[in-house]
C-alpha cells in the first residue's frame, strides 16, 4: 500500500521570499529613519530652555541659549550629522560630530587643560539621552515594517 499527499502552497514560498525582501529594505529604512529621529533629538538636547537672568548671564551663559550649552552660531548643532550605511548586511545609522568641544560639552571638565586655563564646566548629555531612547524608536519602527509584511501575506490568501 503506498500513500501520496500533495501540497499546493499556491505560491505561498514565493510571497514568503517576496516579503522577506521587502522587510530587509523595510527594516534597512526603520533604521535609517530612526538614525534621523536620534540626530534631531541630539541637536534638540544640544540646546534647550532659555537663560533668561542676570545670574546665568554672569555664569557665561548667553541669554536666551538654554542650559546646555551655549548657541552663539548653531555651528555645533550643524556639525551633528547622521551617516547611514552598512557593516556587512546590517543597517547602520551614525549620529557622529568631529566638533573638538563634543566631549567637554557632553561629560563635563573640570581642571586644568593643556594651556593652564582652569575650568568647572558642567556635562550637557545631549547624545546619550537620545541615544537611550533609540531602541524604542527603532522598535515602533520595526513593528511597522513586520505589521505591513503580515498584511500583504494575508492578502494574497
Amino acid at each position: 500500500m503506498k500513500v501520496s499527499m500533495v501540497f499546493d502552497d499556491d505560491g505561498l514560498g514565493q510571497a514568503l521570499e517576496a516579503a522577506a525582501a521587502r522587510s530587509q529594505a523595510g527594516v534597512a529604512q526603520a533604521v535609517y529613519a530612526t538614525g534621523g529621529i536620534v540626530q534631531g533629538q541630539v541637536r534638540a538636547n544640544a540646546s534647550s530652555a532659555t537663560h533668561p537672568d542676570r545670574a546665568s548671564a554672569a555664569r557665561g551663559h548667553m541669554p536666551g541659549t538654554g542650559p546646555g550649552p551655549n548657541v552663539a552660531t548653531g555651528n555645533y548643532r550643524r556639525s551633528i550629522q547622521l551617516t547611514p550605511t552598512r557593516e556587512g548586511e546590517n543597517p547602520v545609522a551614525y549620529i557622529h560630530t568631529n566638533s573638538a568641544q563634543a566631549r567637554r560639552l557632553e561629560y563635563g571638565f573640570r581642571g586644568t587643560d593643556s594651556l593652564g586655563r582652569r575650568y568647572n564646566q558642567p556635562a550637557y548629555p545631549h547624545f546619550q539621552p537620545a541615544a537611550d531612547k533609540a531602541e524604542g524608536i527603532l522598535a515602533a519602527q520595526i513593528q511597522r515594517v513586520l505589521d505591513k509584511m503580515i498584511d500583504d501575506l494575508k492578502g494574497k490568501q
